[in-house]
């Protein structure tokens, strides 16, 4: 299988959507308040996408495990942490 993600300099995965912080600067504050059930449906990535989306970076490309989601909230953080390049 060739590598789909020739040029890529930096990705950004959300391993988890969720949140245990309610940081005044962050927007999501707002939307958690707003749209209650938005929060309710939040979720962590699978570990095997994770993994799989890891198997076709090429070396030297730039992951950042941030976004929405607190990512030490992670469970397989562990797991995951071992699989990265």
């Amino acid at each position: 299988m060739s590598k789909c993600f020739n040029g890529l300099y930096c990705i950004h995965l959300e391993l988890t959507s969720r949140c245990n912080k309610n940081c005044w600067m962050c927007g999501r504050r707002k939307i958690d308040s707003e749209y209650p059930e938005i929060a309710m449906n939040y979720d962590d990535m699978d570990f095997y996408l994770v993994k799989r989306i890891g198997e076709q970076l090429p070396g030297g490309v730039v992951v950042q495990f941030h976004n929405n989601g607190e990512p030490l909230l992670y469970p397989n953080l562990e797991k995951q942490s071992i699989c990265s390049r």
